[in-house]
């Protein structure tokens, strides 16, 4: 959910103050646990909520989708240094 630049962007859980940075986030699929460090990110600086872009999400899950094919039980990845699928 990357907002329009220049508008001042709150967070829908908490109204806090949304910042774009590079965060780290854990997902857990079919047992596969998935460590995703440098997505950029839309986060609030009160609740530490992050917020992804639909391009985000499709690389996210592709790492995602990835891992569990290769039926891999914990991956630590940087988003930014995945190529994105053509």
């Amino acid at each position: 959910m990357i907002t329009e630049p220049g508008k001042n962007k709150r967070c829908p859980l908490c109204g806090g103050q949304l910042r774009e940075r590079r965060a780290t986030l854990p997902f857990v699929v079919k047992g596969t646990v998935v460590i995703v460090k440098g997505a950029l990110a839309e986060v609030c600086d009160d609740c530490g909520e992050a917020f992804l872009s639909g391009k985000v999400t499709d690389d996210i899950t592709a790492l995602l989708q990835d891992a569990v094919n290769r039926d891999v039980e914990l991956a630590v990845v940087t988003l930014s240094q995945v190529p994105s699928p053509a």
